[in-house]
């Protein structure tokens, strides 16, 4: 058990092409909120427009026209400032949670969704950056990572090493899900295309259905076949 990565799922520039990312619901109204305070801050701006516009028609000051030059400050002040939310407990540096270890990066070849060769960059080697938070975690399992030289996490504690060990010796999780079987694959409306099958279907009709068992359920299972490959298959 260990957190240090395999090299490729620390890539970089992979051309993404598909648009059956989980995200892109969530980049989308993230998008929609951006224009939103845009939309906001243009109309401050035309507030503004307007005070100027009375001001330069009829040359004196009036309380309608503060009160278009406090509004149009007031839109633009939302529309257009930096907007930040503070994260972390103020001990922790989080613009910069990572520790990318220099000199890590380098290109190889690989192939694209449609087989041709590219050569691929994979992006430096990150370890993680921020302190462990003691009462962080699983409860009853105590955070006290082991590092190793590159300051990767090999281990959340000492006495959790192993998948075994995560899984066997805690019970925390033993009723949640653990395993699931496909009872039905999704169907696509746009599985045939031109007469076709569609090798690259996205539009889905009916989603698949999934039948899951508990950790508790997957440890008994695992325990009864190992019992039987130790007693009548004579494995260790």
């Amino acid at each position: 058990f260990g957190s240090s990565l395999h090299p490729r799922s620390r890539l970089v520039h992979r051309q993404i092409r598909s648009p059956r990312i989980a995200s892109a619901a969530a980049m989308v109204t993230v998008t929609q909120v951006q224009f939103a305070f845009t939309g906001v801050g243009v109309v401050g701006l035309t507030w503004l427009a307007a005070a100027f516009a009375s001001y330069s028609s009829a040359q004196k000051v009036s309380i309608g026209l503060l009160v278009q030059l406090a509004v149009g400050a007031l839109l633009i002040g939302v529309g257009f400032l930096k907007r930040y939310a503070p994260r972390g407990d103020g001990r922790s540096d989080m613009e910069h949670q990572t520790r990318f270890i220099t000199g890590s990066g380098k290109f190889i070849d690989d192939k694209d969704e449609d087989g041709n060769p590219i050569k691929l960059y994979c992006g430096e080697k990150g370890t993680l950056g921020l302190p462990f938070s003691q009462g962080a975690g699983t409860a009853g399992v105590t955070i006290k990572p082991v590092l190793d030289k590159d300051g990767l996490v090999s281990a959340v504690s000492p006495d959790v090493r192993t998948i075994y060990d995560l899984i066997f010796k805690r019970t925390q999780n033993d009723g949640r899900p653990a395993l699931g079987t496909c009872k039905r694959l999704h169907t696509f409306k746009d599985a045939m295309r031109d007469g076709k099958p569609n090798p690259k279907p996205q539009i889905v009709d009916v989603p698949g259905e999934w039948e899951t068992i508990t950790f508790k359920e997957m440890k008994r299972q695992a325990r009864t076949i190992g019992s039987y490959l130790r007693g009548e298959g004579n494995i260790a």
